[in-house]
């Protein structure tokens, strides 16, 4: 999906929200989980530049790229200012929603500074992304570096009836009427 507008927008809100997945993923004990959102976002756009750049060159590929860091880092800012998706994200209240929210938040400075800055102008593409791997790399590490101690957080608990006792339909009766 694209939308009309500035150069990395439409690719900077997938970004984003990978990315707060993956956050989510690490400070709950996932760290596979996280790895596969980080995965993605490479795997998008290596696909993404391979084709934009047969058609339109190198050098706008790595200026598609650098604006999608910038615009990821402006969603990330929503994120973790304005608590927009982060109801969407695999992470319960309390302490480690702070965490994220906080991580959000340092990743959008440093995502900003590297998209919209001059300092990174004359970045190659892959100065670009070493750039990027290590902003989000580091603070998957802070997240999981948290959590140490503790066991991963199960997405779904199991009632304490299915924990403690068999279920059985064995005296489930089903009228006449309706077996016809």
């Amino acid at each position: 999906m694209s939308y009309a507008g500035p150069i990395g927008r439409d690719t900077g809100i997938i970004a984003a929200f990978a990315i707060g997945c993956a956050l989510s993923h690490a400070i709950s004990g996932h760290p596979g989980a996280a790895a596969d959102c980080l995965r993605f976002i490479d795997v998008y756009w290596n696909v993404y530049i391979e084709e934009r750049t047969k058609t339109e060159g190198a050098a706008r590929g790595r200026e598609m790229y650098r604006n999608t860091i910038g615009w990821a880092g402006v969603f990330l800012t929503f994120y973790a200012l304005l608590d927009i998706h982060l109801e969407f994200l695999p992470v319960p209240s309390g302490k480690d929603y702070d965490v994220v929210k906080d991580s959000l938040g340092v990743i959008s400075s440093k995502f900003l500074r590297i998209g919209f800055s001059s300092c990174t102008e004359e970045l190659d593409l892959e100065e670009l992304k070493e750039e990027y791997e290590s902003s989000v790399d580091s603070e998957v590490l802070f997240v999981q570096s948290t959590t140490q101690g503790r066991r991963p957080s199960r997405t779904r608990r199991s009632s304490i009836l299915r924990d403690s006792v068999t279920v059985s339909d064995t005296y489930v009766q089903i009228p006449p009427s309706q077996t016809n």
